[in-house]
């Protein structure tokens, strides 16, 4: 991409995020006001104040929501539509489905004890290569994708034993392991590029035109239904 279309989509993040704080921001304080008001406020008008209240707690509890259906239109009319089309809306999906993976297990971490794996990311990275490796010298796609998840349960194993039994806390426990296996998956691959060229693996995990999901619909393409 060009420096200016660099800059644009730089410009356009540092607007959303502003966007967002501000929001966050007046919503607080609108319900705090709201608060104030309630406690000094006579019987003629604590009922508005109370269904404003509620207003405000509403709005403060989608603010994230709501910006995202904001941005999601914005880009919608600056891209004339194109982003809405079924294909953009596929791939974004697909190139983003290990993302929705980690983010449920994210998700138990911060459910049950409010924690969070700063590891994820590396441990997929490491996994990945060693499955990426074995692929490449030939080992079947089935092998490789369970000895990936092998070494994922490994860890998560290891990492929950050290938070659980030998009280390491949580935060410093995956930060260790975020640098430790960020730095293996540099020595297994040598600190090269390893490409996947699995027919078979490319077809269930890579998405396109020749995934495994079918294309009920027909056509040449989904963006012509």
């Amino acid at each position: 991409p060009s420096a200016g279309t660099v800059l644009d989509a730089g410009f356009y993040v540092f607007l959303t995020l502003a966007v967002v704080g501000v929001v966050l921001a007046l919503t607080k304080v609108l319900t705090a006001k709201g608060n104030e008001e309630s406690t000094v406020s006579g019987n003629g008008t604590a009922n508005n104040v109370a269904v404003n209240t509620k207003v405000m707690n509403w709005l403060q509890k989608n603010t994230m929501t709501l910006i995202l259906v904001l941005v999601f239109a914005f880009f919608a009319w600056r891209t004339e539509g194109k982003i809405l089309m079924p294909n953009n809306i596929s791939n974004l999906i697909a190139q983003n489905a290990y993302v929705f993976i980690l983010a449920t297990g994210m998700l138990l971490c911060i459910l049950t004890g409010g924690n969070i794996d700063l590891a994820v990311g590396s441990v997929v990275c490491f996994s990945g290569a060693v499955g990426a490796l074995m692929m490449a010298n030939g080992t079947n796609m089935w092998v490789a994708v369970a000895v990936m998840l092998g070494i994922g349960l490994a860890v998560g194993a290891f990492q929950a034993f050290c938070i659980a039994y030998i009280k390491v806390p949580p935060f410093i426990t995956t930060l260790a392991g975020q640098l430790v296996f960020r730095g293996l998956s540099n020595v297994v691959l040598g600190g090269k590029t390893c490409t996947v060229s699995n027919e078979q693996f490319l077809k269930v995990f890579g998405g396109g035109a020749e995934c495994y999901v079918p294309d009920f619909f027909g056509g040449d393409g989904m963006d012509g239904i």
